[in-house]
């Protein structure tokens, strides 16, 4: 049976309170969807618990077993704005993703990236011109938007059977686009250690997680077989970004 539930917060100061889970109307079937989950990530700094900006989020699990993560991400102090589309294959393999940022109230660069058998091509557009590169890349990677909940889908190239600390492979678009290049991005790794399963309470609720380790300074934690991000955290730059409002059909 499909039902659709909301969990929410009126507002962070009394998120500790959380425990209400108010009843929707049920969706109507939709052939292309077996399940979607739409969510709203609080970036705060840890030391005042000042919101910095939000991250909302819109995750659609396929009948063919595919995935898509659609997003729009704010953050304040730098003026940020990004935009998102990305896909991943029924093997959790990137498939496409398109992306805009806007930076300082101005248009920055948009970009296309595309992934088949010969490899990964991008297409950058901006301001200073229209900019593109082929690459060979391995058979496990991702593509970082520099979004939160697309960025987590990392955790998908994880060998939880393997354990212990891992070099997962990425494709890092420039996060701020402001070269002639626009955003087109480097290969590189990024270390990840799985600490186990745990419990985490946040805003939008009570969560069972996988917490992994980035780099031995990031802590971060996902929930369930589309990996939504609950908690990031990140002590040495006094950041920490929470799950506030979750929506899903199941």
């Amino acid at each position: 049976m499909l039902s659709r539930t909301r969990i929410g917060l009126a507002g962070l100061l009394a998120w500790a309170s959380v425990g209400t889970v108010v009843a929707k109307d049920s969706l109507p079937l939709n052939a292309n969807v077996v399940r979607e989950t739409r969510g709203v990530i609080a970036y705060r700094a840890l030391s005042t618990d000042k919101v910095r900006g939000e991250e909302r989020f819109h995750i659609s699990a396929h009948p063919d077993g595919s995935r898509t993560v659609s997003t729009i991400s704010r953050y304040g102090p730098r003026d940020i704005q990004r935009h998102s589309l990305y896909r991943l294959d029924s093997g959790l393999r990137p498939i496409d993703a398109t992306v805009q940022y806007w930076i300082e109230g101005a248009w920055r660069a948009s970009g296309l990236i595309t992934v088949d058998e010969t490899g990964l091509q991008t297409a950058s557009r901006s301001p200073l011109g229209d900019s593109n590169h082929d690459l060979k890349v391995d058979e496990n990677f991702a593509i970082l938007t520099h979004q939160l909940s697309p960025d987590a889908w990392r955790v998908f190239q994880y060998d939880k059977s393997t354990g212990g600390d891992q070099a997962l492979n990425m494709y890092d678009l420039s996060p701020l686009a402001d070269g002639p290049d626009g955003i087109l991005g480097k290969l590189t790794t990024q270390r990840f250690n799985y600490a186990g399963e745990t419990t985490v309470t946040v805003p939008a609720g009570t969560f069972t997680v996988d917490h992994y380790r980035l780099e031995d300074a990031v802590d971060m934690y996902v929930h369930g077989p589309d990996a939504i991000l609950v908690k990031w955290r990140f002590d040495a730059i006094d950041r920490e970004h929470i799950l506030i409002e979750l929506d899903r059909t199941e």
